[in-house]
């Protein structure tokens, strides 16, 4: 995978990439043709990122943008209800992941999550360290934290387990609801880089 910064007049470039975006920039633009212009550098089944909802309805351009009514909560929302375990993960962004290596040794890792039929539902590389440790140990331990990984609330008892089928379905279609353009952006990623996914759900104790 290569990224570069380009020039959206440059005709030479239309049709040649997978992936065109723009962060923190649009709403300056006096011109909203600069996301149509960003439409015809995507090739035919390529994706024009963008925030910008009004460039996008000025310009008839498609894009990817974030489901405004969905809007994922910051970590310091969390709550938390005496006597249930769940509660304290409610309106909480990550949660902190903690696995073990064969020797005992603690890993800890803040992933996106969803709360699936009591449980916590999430999605990583298959081929990742988390993964091949639940498969060796099932018991892990979550809390949650803010994108850093730095806890936010109480470590909770656990057990992983792999999701399949229509589980890891309705997994994935939780997480896209929930955190919206973001996810979006790590599955085109993901597919270019063509890197296999593994969902994963934790029962706490």
């Amino acid at each position: 995978m290569k990224f570069s910064i380009r020039d959206v007049r440059d005709p030479q470039l239309i049709g040649r990439y997978d992936l065109v975006t723009a962060f923190e920039c649009l709403h300056d633009m006096s011109q909203p043709a600069a996301l149509k212009a960003m439409r015809q550098l995507a090739a035919p089944a390529g994706v024009a990122l963008s925030r910008a909802r009004a460039a996008q309805e000025a310009s008839g351009a498609r894009e990817v943008r974030p489901r405004e009514a969905r809007s994922a909560p910051s970590a310091d929302r969390c709550i938390r209800v005496k006597g249930d375990a769940l509660s304290q993960f409610a309106g909480c962004r990550y949660i902190s992941l903690e696995t073990y290596r064969r020797n005992g040794t603690p890993v800890r890792t803040p992933v996106w999550f969803v709360e699936q039929d009591r449980e916590l539902a999430f999605y990583t590389m298959a081929a990742s360290g988390k993964v091949k440790r639940m498969r060796q140990n099932r018991r892990v331990r979550v809390a949650p934290c803010d994108a850093r990984g730095n806890v936010k609330g109480e470590w909770a008892e656990g057990s992983a387990r792999s999701l399949q089928d229509e589980g890891a379905r309705q997994a994935d279609r939780m997480l896209d609801d929930k955190y919206g353009w973001q996810r979006s952006l790590i599955r085109l990623l993901t597919r270019l880089r063509r890197r296999p996914r593994a969902a994963y759900a934790i029962r706490l104790a």
